[in-house]
């Protein structure tokens, strides 16, 4: 999970560095050809849409990560509780003749 919600980092950056880039840029004649023919549109806005679903997406990965790393410590000391609990019982019991 940690492994996905970096990912999702990365993407949403990079998503969102791209969509900067081309709205400050799009219109600029020397970085594109054609640049009369070049307009912001519905697909310019999906890609925003897309950077901000990004970011939500990593934001949520991120949270389901910390959840799961707390239920997995919680369950690993509860194991580790009563396999102590047990040896300690074998311990204080009195040996019979």
């Amino acid at each position: 999970m940690k492994l996905l919600s970096s990912v999702m980092f990365l993407s949403a950056l990079f998503t969102t560095l791209a969509v900067i880039i081309f709205g400050i840029r799009g219109d600029d004649r020397d970085w594109m050809p054609d640049h009369e023919h070049n307009f912001l549109s519905w697909s310019f806005g999906f890609a925003v849409v897309g950077a901000f679903f990004s970011w939500m997406a990593s934001a949520l990965f991120w949270a389901e990560s910390r959840i799961l790393f707390k239920k997995e410590l919680k369950k690993r000391q509860e194991l580790y509780n009563l396999e102590g609990n047990k040896h300690s019982h074998q311990q204080q019991q009195p040996q019979h003749r």
